[in-house]
């Protein structure tokens, strides 16, 4: 009888008869709390006068034993995991429990995404930003090796246009960064980072799959790219290309 009558009041905007407001707007959604609800909740929290409290809005109620196994799992470990029987899909403890020890004691480097297989070494962003930043190379070269992308070479800001196009192997997929220095129709010193997708035609079919379907993923660790190119040949990758796309 007492939680119906809870997941009654909650679920029901009342007319205030005092001088102050019972209810809290939440202006994001429009939807007024009462604060009845949080009255009961602390009783329920404090004395354990109800069971649960039932969330009229959605018609779900949360039942105490969730949160009760939960910690039973965190301070006895008397669980591996919990399930979310809505989604089907259960989160192993070890995922956090690795993560912490990265967090907190840096034992590992980097922690594998599965879903895509391949993971990106942290040097990676860190050469990346430093060109983006400081300027302190005028090229990056990446390759995949042992599921992770690392860095394979870092042209020096002297190095030029023919170093980097050198330094992609004839039958291996790449990826690179270059810093490309031009000036506008109006006479003006400009730069553009450029990231380049080298597949020969050469490569194993193997590793094109790879280096196509890790891209985005590698890209979106990047923070500064402005203009892409996927070349199969120098052809594609070549100085009246980067030019036409500077622009």
């Amino acid at each position: 009888m007492i939680p119906r009558l809870i997941t009654q009041i909650c679920s029901h905007v009342l007319v205030p008869k005092r001088t102050r407001n019972p209810v809290w707007a939440n202006a994001a959604s429009g939807i007024d709390v009462h604060d009845d609800c949080k009255l009961k909740f602390l009783e329920l929290k404090a004395k354990r006068t109800f069971r649960f409290i039932a969330n009229a809005a959605s018609g779900i109620a949360v039942h105490d034993d969730c949160k009760l196994k939960f910690l039973e799992l965190k301070a006895k470990r008397t669980f591996r995991f919990i399930a979310n029987a809505a989604s089907g899909i259960a989160v192993h403890d070890d995922c956090k429990l690795k993560f912490l020890e990265l967090k907190a004691k840096r034992t590992f480097r980097f922690i594998a995404n599965a879903a895509s297989g391949i993971a990106v070494h942290d040097d990676c962003k860190l050469k990346f930003l430093e060109l983006k930043a400081k300027r302190t190379f005028r090229f990056i070269v990446f390759k995949i090796e042992e599921k992770q992308v690392i860095v394979e070479k870092l042209g020096e800001p002297a190095e030029s246009y023919e170093d980097f196009a050198a330094s992609l192997p004839e039958d291996e997929c790449r990826y690179a960064v270059y810093d490309y220095d031009f000036v506008t129709l109006e006479n003006c010193q400009k730069s553009r980072i450029f990231f380049i997708a080298w597949c020969p035609d050469t490569a194993k079919v193997r590793s094109k799959m790879i280096y196509a379907s890790s891209k985005d993923r590698f890209k979106r660790e990047l923070d500064g790219i402005q203009v892409e190119l996927q070349a199969t040949d120098p052809t594609e990758m070549g100085l009246d290309v980067f030019s036409s796309r500077a622009n």
